[in-house]
């Protein structure tokens, strides 16, 4: 492996694996792997649980002579004061391998998680590496109940000495921290288009547009797409790729049967990763991002950043999505259609956008900057942590 040497403390595992873990957190991990490589051998090191009952022993996977991955043991088990010991197993192996297995010289980039938030708020002034603390939300805004932890949060993330940031938004509010901070919103990587064409003729027979995210009711996105659909004309049909607990899904379905009564024009796709997630977005015109958010609820719009985003960005979707400021503020932001608050305003903004748009140089651009700018912000020295 090469000699500069950067360990990436995070929640990894692969598609289908026995693992708990969240499959939207996954590409841009993978992203951010491959462009550590460009100047560092790369050491994965994942805090996944076990998803089924029993244990699974500490592993190393070797990817290549710049990346290998490590898992930690784990276990899982029907009883709750059990599954109490694997959390603590897991906390152990963390610090020990922090503290003993990280050398001088090396860096350590952390996810940041409430799982290990306890260990390194009292431990990070004894780390002696560079560590940079990767934000993709902060949990006192987007967690119903945790608010009380705002001052405590933000604190420990100013404890880092370098801050990989998810928005323009999340930098303005640590904007002490000056060149300290760097934004990537997603995965930049590119993606094969030769097997598929999109539209090129001025005129478009049918219209796809997709939503692709949670089902759920709490925000609404999904429903107040099938208000939308409802609004447009008869040539516009909506594609809808997501997980949720049954009883939305079974809603969502319900919902489905009554509007395709007449003509068929809404499909549940179920939840599609890899391949599938990609060949159903490449076939589609418009990505639709459309959380509904509270008056109560906008701070947590303003403290993470919406992943389909980008995704919809890198298969060449033109996007509507509704006001939120994390993404107006964005460098991406000028490439969205933008509407208030009503399905009839999504409506609108759907039928008045041109799809035709070539958005290729977008992400393209994103990657060139991250790359070129991400090598000399890890490289840089600083004597004190804040």
């Amino acid at each position: 492996m090469k000699k500069n040497k950067i360990h990436y403390l995070c929640f990894y595992a692969e598609m289908n694996s026995d693992y708990t873990f969240f499959p939207s957190a996954i590409p841009k991990i993978e992203y951010l792997v491959e462009v550590l490589k460009l100047d560092f051998s790369v050491q994965v090191v994942s805090c996944v649980k076990l998803s089924k009952l029993g244990f699974k022993k500490s592993r190393r996977k070797v990817v290549d002579d710049k990346e290998a991955h490590l898992y930690f043991s784990t276990f899982n088990s029907r009883f709750s004061f059990i599954n109490k010991l694997e959390i603590l197993l897991r906390w152990f192996q963390i610090i020990y391998y922090v503290f003993f297995k990280i050398k001088k010289g090396e860096k350590l980039l952390i996810y940041h998680s409430l799982f290990y938030y306890k260990i390194f708020n009292a431990l990070i002034w004894f780390i002696k590496v560079d560590t940079i603390l990767q934000v993709e939300e902060l949990y006192h805004a987007v967690t119903p109940g945790l608010l009380h932890l705002e001052a405590d949060e933000n604190r420990y993330v100013l404890k880092f000495r370098k801050l990989l940031l998810v928005s323009d938004l999340l930098e303005s509010k640590f904007k002490n921290f000056n060149n300290r901070t760097i934004v990537c919103y997603g995965d930049y990587r590119s993606l094969d288009f030769s097997p598929f064409k999109k539209h090129t003729s001025p005129v478009i027979e049918n219209v796809n547009v997709v939503y692709a995210g949670v089902i759920e009711s709490s925000r609404n996105a999904v429903f107040f797409a099938l208000e939308v659909i409802k609004l447009l004309p008869n040539n516009y049909f909506l594609n809808i790729a997501g997980f949720g607990n049954n009883e939305d899904v079974k809603k969502l379905l319900s919902e489905i049967n009554i509007i395709n009564q007449g003509k068929e024009r809404v499909k549940y796709l179920g939840y599609l990763t890899g391949s599938e997630y990609s060949n159903l977005l490449l076939k589609c015109d418009i990505g639709l991002s459309c959380h509904q958010y509270r008056d109560d609820e906008l701070i947590s719009a303003d403290n993470s950043f919406p992943s389909k985003i980008i995704v919809y960005l890198k298969h060449r979707l033109v996007i509507v999505s509704n006001k939120i400021n994390c993404v107006i503020n964005s460098e991406v932001g000028q490439h969205i259609t933008f509407f208030n608050s009503t399905p009839r305003d999504a409506s609108d903004a759907i039928l008045n956008v041109e799809i035709n748009e070539n958005l290729d140089s977008v992400i393209s651009g994103l990657d060139y900057k991250f790359k070129k700018e991400f090598v000399v912000f890890l490289n840089q020295r600083y004597n004190d942590k804040c």
